[in-house]
């Protein structure tokens, strides 16, 4: 989940270690750097076209569905990189966590809460004493990120993990020096004391577990004694603090790091270092959003990991099921689901990475997937139907053929239609959520021929947000 640099240096590294991996996200952990997408309206100008679009209403609040007893598997956890949410208030995180529960998520993963290069403090997102004492070159704290969340987050019934201390040298290394390993874990136990302290007794419900910010994953020639070692320099002052709370990590599975078989042996050796608890969580990225394997992969080594899971006593085997792309878009909800029905058979539960940066209704332009996921959570509908654009044309008064596209809404929600035609470029328009909630919307471009043509053959294609799409051709007589 950390940057999404980093997640490529990853793959490029060919020593071996455990394996976790943003958001996204970052990336799903591991998976995903910070995502600054564009809002969902377009307005290309394309040469030759010209596009006219109906005014759009105010978004309507969705009211929250009726209580219903899902056979179909949904998250119930995202993760969040901080860095993205500095400026919400305590207000705007309540709002945040009343539309994660519209979708049944109550579980909030904080990536990390301070970076830590070589055991010093670079960004700090609570106001922390240790860490002003132990300042790396360009030292910022963020104060208020922490507090605000546990404060929302107590109002409204989310758990949070709190993610601790995470360095970027990680990925050129992993845990294979020890010096390393015992430097940046007494930052991360420093920090779990001193955010205990603060905030516990204020917000018990709400600070509710811990996360292991470095995402191991599997590859590890050799290394996972250490993995293990590196771990334990985590879990035993976390079990001293409080050992009512979970710990949980979330490695990634890569090809490149070898077969599921592979897999299975080293995460078996790890465990057989590591001290979990009872309770604690190993939450496997899935690493389709990142591409670090094919989704035609993942059921092999989802079933290894659940057999080498199943030898540690009292740990939890969950799924992290990236919700994001290699270009970091936010991934079709068919995808999406497809990546949880894959785990299924061997996960207990789901969060992704990350539903706060690609899917939520309040975040960078996000709301049509949140609606259509939120379809989705309601119903289980895996595949809405979609109907094809129904076109019209007339002649301007210039002479120009303007093509009329009457869009069909479906429950899932177009998310864009594009025009094409021969010789021109292809126009795509896409739509506000509050365009969403209309049966039909109409969209129009004239195109401008090129001299001497004589016909015109569109074709208007319309894609909705589970990635279905439905196309319609119409063909004009320009004249001679």
């Amino acid at each position: 989940m950390k940057k999404l640099l980093a997640i490529l240096l990853a793959l490029a590294i060919t020593l071996s270690l455990c394996a976790c991996g943003g958001d996204g996200p970052e990336t799903e952990s591991g998976s995903d750097p910070q995502s600054s997408e564009s809002p969902d309206i377009e307005s290309d100008v394309v040469p030759g076209v010209e596009s006219s679009e109906e005014e759009s209403e105010e978004e309507s609040m969705e009211e929250s569905s009726e209580v219903i007893e899902r056979t179909w598997p949904c998250v119930r956890g995202t993760f969040v990189q901080p860095g993205a949410f500095t400026d919400y208030t305590v207000e705007k995180w309540q709002h945040h966590f009343e539309y994660l529960k519209e979708v049944g998520i109550d579980i909030f993963i904080i990536q990390w809460t301070a970076e830590t290069p070589y055991g010093k403090f670079a960004d700090v997102f609570y106001h922390s004493e240790y860490a002003a004492a132990n300042k790396a070159s360009g030292y910022r704290e963020y104060a208020d990120f922490l507090p605000r969340v546990l404060e929302a987050a107590q109002n409204t019934g989310i758990k949070v993990f709190v993610g601790l201390n995470l360095s970027d040298e990680w990925w050129s290394f992993a845990c294979t020096k020890v010096d390393w390993n015992k430097s940046v874990s007494t930052c991360g136990a420093e920090m779990a004391k001193e955010i205990y302290s603060l905030y516990k007794e204020q917000y018990p419900d709400a600070l509710y577990g811990w996360y292991f910010a470095y995402e191991m994953f599997n590859g590890m020639q050799g290394y996972e004694k250490l993995a293990g070692e590196f771990l334990n320099m985590y879990l035993e002052p976390l079990t001293e603090l409080d050992p009512s709370m979970p710990l949980l990590l979330s490695p990634f599975v890569q090809k490149a790091g070898g077969s599921a078989a592979k897999a299975e042996q080293e995460w078996k050796k790890v465990f057989e270092y590591a001290d979990f608890r009872e309770g604690d969580i190993f939450c496997c990225q899935d690493a389709v959003g990142a591409g670090h394997i094919d989704i035609s992969q993942l059921d092999s080594y989802f079933a290894a990991l659940k057999r080498a899971v199943d030898t540690e006593p009292g740990l939890h085997f969950w799924a992290n099921s990236e919700d994001f792309t290699k270009n970091y878009d936010s991934a079709y909800v068919s995808r999406f689901i497809q990546q949880m029905e894959i785990a299924r058979p061997y996960v207990e539960d789901y969060v992704t990475f990350a539903y706060s940066h690609y899917y939520a209704k309040d975040y960078n332009g996000k709301g049509g997937f949140h609606r259509a996921y939120k379809y989705y959570y309601d119903t289980g509908d895996k595949s809405p139907e979609l109907s094809a654009p129904v076109l019209t044309y007339e002649f301007n008064s210039s002479g120009k053929p303007s093509v009329s596209a009457e869009i069909i809404n479906n429950a899932a929600g177009i998310r864009y239609v594009v025009f094409s035609a021969e010789g021109y470029e292809d126009y795509r328009m896409d739509y506000p959520v509050a365009r969403l909630n209309k049966e039909t919307f109409t969209t129009k471009h004239t195109f401008t021929p090129s001299s001497g043509a004589k016909t015109l053959k569109v074709t208007v294609t319309v894609t909705d947000y589970y990635g279905n799409t439905a196309s319609a051709k119409i063909e004009i007589d320009l004249g001679a």
